[in-house]
């Protein structure tokens, strides 16, 4: 299997048709332009050219972070982290997963401490995401007065790490777990093939995005099939029937607790 996929971006489809959604029908990302955004991907560092950070990724659940998910685990390691913890748990993450890079929204920078002395001390870059019309992103060095300019990294191989995920040992202590990509790439194709996915299969996501089922199994698999994903910003009972109603899609994956809030 390993040899019939060079990356990451060699296996998304280049298609007119939507990949990822957000809560609504509007303004989708299309194939098309989620291939270009994650072929031209490149993070705004001062870090030496092919060196593979690890990118904690503190943002909401929505299709920014579907995005960011599919471009950083494409080029870096990425670091889905939570960002409902507070300040000191988010700190506690953040050096766990060994970040070098923190990808956060201007508006969570503050209320996370990473306006604080640990990130200066801990030599790590802070880089500001901003959601453009297109459904896309523009990034910003967090420091407005040093110039930095973006250089493209090598694409991960099979064999590199592109995510690393926290999962609650039995002990209760959170662990990293490390995915490479041919890890990655093999639940996909798994997914894809026993659930006999296809272009046309829609899937909602309501798992947060820091969990290796709502990565792989809601985000990386349907858009790897030819089909969309839409990206909810949280659990909403509600919610799901709205998007329902609006998208019409034909398959959702989700804890027992959550079908049965669901069904009530």
């Amino acid at each position: 299997m390993k040899n019939t996929y060079s990356d990451v971006c060699s296996l998304l489809p280049e298609s007119d048709t939507p990949a990822i959604y957000g809560a609504s029908s509007s303004n989708p990302i299309t194939h098309r332009r989620l291939h270009q955004f994650v072929r031209d991907f490149s993070l705004p560092t001062k870090q030496t050219t092919g060196t593979r950070s690890v990118v904690a990724l503190a943002l909401p659940n929505g299709p920014v972070l579907g995005l960011a998910l599919l471009a950083t685990a494409t080029y870096y390691t990425a670091a889905p982290v939570t960002v409902a913890s507070g300040p000191e748990q988010f700190q506690s993450d953040v050096m766990q997963a060994g970040a070098s890079i923190v990808l956060v929204t201007r508006a969570d920078v503050q209320r996370l401490g990473l306006d604080n002395s640990w990130v200066r001390e801990a030599g790590i870059e802070v880089i500001i995401v901003e959601p453009k019309d297109d459904a896309t992103f523009d990034m910003t060095y967090s420091n407005e007065s040093s110039v930095v300019v973006s250089t493209k990294s090598k694409p991960n191989g099979s064999d590199d790490i592109a995510l690393v995920l926290f999962t609650s040992g039995t002990s209760g202590k959170k662990k990293v777990v490390p995915y490479t990509v041919h890890t990655i790439i093999s639940g996909v194709g798994f997914v894809i093939e026993s659930w006999c996915l296809t272009k046309s299969d829609i899937c909602i996501n309501m798992m947060p995005l820091f969990h290796v089922g709502g990565i792989v199994r809601n985000l990386f698999a349907p858009i790897m099939a030819g089909g969309s994903t839409i990206c909810c910003p949280a659990f909403d009972a509600n919610l799901f029937w709205d998007v329902v109603e609006d998208l019409q899609p034909t398959w959702y994956y989700a804890s027992p607790s959550m079908h049965s809030v669901i069904l009530e």
